[in-house]
């Protein structure tokens, strides 16, 4: 039995996405073969580099004299992205970005439906796509990624696996995903199986589901894959009937069935296996790694989550924690972003005790909410073990909209948390979101105060952030507790998670603008607006692990006044 695992594109060209070598982690506790494939760095590897830069030359309009050498200057932007001491200069680092961006949207120009982009933000397509049912009239057209999936299928076809898996963990994976197992299906003979976050929230309602089965899969695993992947290897192997197959998704006789449904406790879950990535291939000097401690959140009472509510929280076991830090480390890395939906003190306790234990010399980086137990004595070990980025579920600064978002009951306490860790030498990033139900413009302004307000002990926030009301959450079973009149039913795309829009309890168009106009007053005076250079967090990460979270705002500003 043998199995490839496969991360579409487009994704984050810095990070990779940890559901994939997670799950190889549990075939090859099973003795099953298994590789690999991070599709979405590949894709960006074929397209930024100096040979393709030389042939994209006719697309670029620009006058500018890097043209004319332009290979040349985006093998030098590439190979900036990937040393460690040229990449922490911020100014440099964001002209070999606009560069690497520039030959991007270059590639892409011939395929105008798709408006791609090296920056995540920019990146948008024709709303036709958006249909299901139009991408599959349409899917033997030309796509941009369609080059490199040839060069793709070349490579896994040696290979002759029993098994493929395409991860869809976000939105912007679901129309490269649905194409490259079109080309796979049609190519190879391999059984097909789909899984993922982005994906598992959406198949129920995505239409034409007999096609889906029919054109591009043959199974589909919805939500925990960790021990249905394993099964789903069984019954190929003719050990177990399908129906044992948990989580399972499959059409038979023109009917789609659904097994049964089995959760998977964290403390089940084994150790990742990272065959198949090569780490110098990503745009980052060093890879942060994602680990995960548990599943599912420990507090799951928040009105705006949306979380299913029979996800079961469980913590893995520590030795099984730490050994897969050791393999990690014995990789070369050092720097890992910690996945958990939220870190409890306890936990971040116990995490920190046994780093400590173990002599391992790593730096990472949590999601944590505000909890009492949250002690200066706890951050200062959590410090001495490589703690150095708290991503923390600030939301908001009043008081009575805390208490409607049921936030819990530390909201005296933040402002001496936030104080304790940055004295610790920790950096801290707020969530904030403006416009939840009932919110009004002095709410939203007691927010802005309070970042504006401790800027020195705060070191970043998303800007210009609204509320959207997600199917499954508290809110949405409690409309009139938040004011909500009427609910309206976004349906732009099959491809989204379903949410709505609604009437009652809502901020105005000028309360908006009044708003943005103070976060973009603070941003600029108080939170270096260069930030946005960097990307992702993981850039972020690694530039507070460099400077060190007291001093990455003076380091940054100076670089940018050179």
């Amino acid at each position: 039995m043998k199995a490839v695992l496969i991360i579409p594109p487009i994704y984050y060209p810095c990070v990779y996405h940890i559901a994939v070598p997670l799950l190889a982690g549990q075939l090859q506790a099973e003795n099953i073969e298994t590789l690999c494939i991070d599709a979405n760095i590949g894709l960006f590897n074929f397209i930024l580099n100096a040979q393709n830069a030389e042939k994209q030359k006719e697309n670029i309009t620009s006058s500018s004299e890097i043209i004319k050498d332009f290979g040349r200057y985006i093998n030098l932007a590439v190979n900036l992205t990937r040393d460690k001491n040229e990449f922490y200069s911020i100014k440099s680092l964001e002209k070999s970005f606009k560069l690497l961006d520039l030959l991007f949207e270059a590639y892409c120009r011939k395929f105008p439906d798709f408006k791609w982009s090296f920056y995540p933000q920019n990146r948008n397509m024709d709303s036709k796509w958006h249909s299901f049912e139009y991408l599959d009239k349409n899917i033997d057209s030309e796509f941009f990624f369609d080059e490199y999936y040839r060069e793709l299928i070349k490579k896994i076809e040696p290979e002759k696996p029993d098994l493929i898996g395409i991860s869809f963990s976000y939105l912007e994976q679901i129309i490269p995903g649905l194409k490259a197992a079109y080309l796979l299906k049609k190519s190879l003979n391999s059984k097909i199986v789909f899984g993922g976050n982005h994906i598992s929230r959406i198949i129920e309602e995505l239409p034409n589901k007999e096609i889906l089965f029919k054109r591009y899969c043959d199974f589909f695993i919805k939500d925990d894959g960790e021990r249905a992947l394993v099964e789903l290897c069984s019954y190929l192997d003719n050990k177990i009937p399908i129906d044992d197959v948990s989580n399972l998704i499959y059409f038979k006789d023109g009917r789609l069935i659904s097994n049964y449904k089995k959760r998977v406790s964290a403390k089940l879950v084994k150790p990742v296996n990272l065959k198949g990535f090569n780490f110098k291939d990503y745009f980052i000097p060093e890879i942060v790694s994602p680990v995960k401690l548990s599943r599912g959140c420990y507090y799951n009472k928040c009105a705006f989550c949306s979380h299913a509510p029979d996800v079961f929280y469980s913590v893995r076991d520590m030795n099984s924690i730490i050994d897969e830090i050791k393999y990690h480390v014995s990789l070369g890395i050092s720097k890992f972003y910690i996945t958990d939906e939220a870190v409890s003190p306890n936990l971040l306790e116990r995490f920190a005790d046994a780093l400590i234990q173990n002599n391992l010399d790593i730096k990472y980086m949590i999601y944590a909410r505000f909890e009492k137990e949250f002690s200066r004595k706890l951050l200062e070990k959590a410090y001495k073990s490589g703690l150095r980025m708290v991503l923390w579920g600030f939301e908001t600064a009043s008081r009575r909209i805390h208490k409607l978002m049921n936030k819990g009951d530390a909201f005296e306490k933040r402002y001496e948390i936030l104080k304790n860790a940055y004295d610790c030498g920790i950096f801290n990033h707020l969530f904030i979101f403006h416009g939840f139900p009932s919110s009004k413009l002095d709410d939203e302004m007691k927010t802005l105060e309070f970042i504006d307000k401790n800027s020195k002990i705060l070191g970043s926030f998303p800007a210009y952030v609204y509320f959207t009301l997600d199917k499954g959450s508290i809110i949405e079973q409690n409309l009139q507790k938040f004011g909500i009149t009427e609910l309206k039913h976004i349906n732009a795309s099959d491809f989204r998670f379903k949410n709505y829009a609604f009437d009652g309890n809502v901020l105005s168009s000028f309360d908006a603008e009044k708003i943005n106009e103070t976060e973009e007053r603070i941003i600029r005076s108080k939170y270096n607006s260069n930030f946005a250079a960097l990307l992702e967090r993981e850039l972020m990460f690694l530039y507070i692990c460099h400077y060190g979270a007291k001093n990455i705002k003076k380091f940054i500003s100076c670089d940018i006044k050179k």
